[in-house]
């Protein structure tokens, strides 16, 4: 093709590539016959397919003839096809075998769908009970929820290691790769379990006993609150919130006297009411659970008044709400965290997770703070407010 008697290799050029379905070699009538020429009828009907330029200035064009609505030439000859004729699809010569192909195919299934149901009709009495043995571990049974660790173990030993594992509350064992414990996490209880068909399967709960450590002493550090700890009534409020707010809504929210917060749905507070103490809380082997108390020994001083320093900061007091985002930093850095963050007006600095900046917005004074029991507790306002 890049003979200069056909394209050439410079220029503007254009091939046309033809889907032909009725042309007709003519090397025997050429002479070139070292060439496959070959001849269309007149007035041959061509539907453009696609086009591109694989070099510069080279254009090809891809052509298929099809077959006009209306044939303008005659016949030579009583009889000829000008085009030709459409074969008859396989499909349709064999029309009688493929019904009855398919006739037998639904047959079969059929047959394969009534044996299954007529074996869920004979089951559908079995038993789905699932025997627990003392309230916490049965056989054939396990929990629809994601595994936080597998841990190739004998399955008298699965239990305790998920006690052992932070954050296990409940877990499945099963004979694979002859024996893994699956730890999972989150607060559930036995009505969550489903029976398995598999006998070797055991599936259990550390949450409803050892999940409370009852010969573990809580260390409240001055503090209405502390980490790892659980009072044992229940919720009559559950909110979503980040663990720093819990406080505060229980504080907002009568009756609560006190509550707990965990990392159940992204972080749940657990708002709870009754006279308690710190001596009723529970301890826990979840170090990221939150409780405390706003009854007994008020978060709040509400009589007492903030001694402010001379830099707009002070200790053992906070703001309600209006938190605008947090970070882990050290209590002198808290300030600084906050004139750089946009929007910030005014902070709180706690102890919670080894040291906290809650960062907050909107148009406070030194008259909005309230006094707090916790005296490592440190809040200010930005001087530029």
């Amino acid at each position: 093709l890049e003979n200069n008697i056909y394209l050439g290799i410079d220029g503007k050029r254009t091939l046309f590539s033809i889907e032909a379905i009725n042309a007709r070699t003519i090397r025997d009538h050429s002479d070139f016959t070292t060439e496959d020429e070959v001849l269309l009828l007149p007035g041959s009907q061509m539907v453009v397919q696609s086009q591109f330029m694989p070099a510069a200035d080279l254009h090809v064009i891809h052509l298929k003839q099809v077959v006009p609505e209306e044939v303008l030439l005659e016949p030579p000859y009583l009889g000829a096809d000008l085009y030709p004729k459409a074969k008859r699809a396989w499909y349709r010569k064999k029309r009688l075998l493929i019904s009855i192909g398919v006739l037998l195919i639904f047959g079969i299934a059929g047959i394969i769908i009534g044996s299954v149901l007529g074996t869920r009709s004979n089951n559908s009495g079995a038993d789905t009970t699932i025997n627990w043995k003392g309230g916490m571990w049965a056989f054939a049974c396990d929990f629809n929820t994601p595994n936080m660790a597998a841990v190739p173990t004998e399955s008298s030993l699965c239990g305790p290691k998920c006690i052992e594992t932070l954050n296990c509350t409940h877990f499945t064992w099963t004979d694979m790769n002859n024996g893994t414990c699956f730890m999972k996490a989150g607060n559930i209880t036995t009505e969550d379990a489903v029976r398995t068909t598999d006998p070797t399967m055991i599936c259990g709960v550390a949450y409803l006993s050892n999940y409370t450590r009852f010969n573990q002493t809580i260390d409240w550090q001055g503090r209405d609150w502390t980490y790892a700890c659980d009072f044992s009534d229940d919720s009559f409020l559950i909110i979503r919130s980040v663990g720093a707010d819990c406080g505060g809504l229980c504080l907002t929210n009568p009756p609560c006297t006190h509550f707990m917060w965990s990392k159940v749905l992204g972080g749940t507070c657990f708002l709870k009411q009754g006279n308690v103490t710190k001596d009723d809380a529970l301890a826990t082997n979840d170090a990221n659970m939150v409780c405390g108390v706003a009854y007994t020994n008020d978060a709040v001083l509400l009589n007492e008044t903030v001694q402010w320093n001379i830099n707009s900061t002070a200790v053992s007091c906070d703001f309600q709400n209006n938190d605008l985002s947090n970070n882990q930093t050290a209590q002198a850095d808290c300030s600084i965290l906050c004139s750089k963050t946009p929007l910030c007006t005014h902070f709180t600095w706690s102890q919670y997770s080894g040291g906290t900046c809650f960062m907050k917005k909107g148009n406070v004074s030194r008259d909005d703070a309230f006094r707090t029991n916790d005296s490592t507790m440190v809040c200010g306002i930005l001087l530029t407010v």
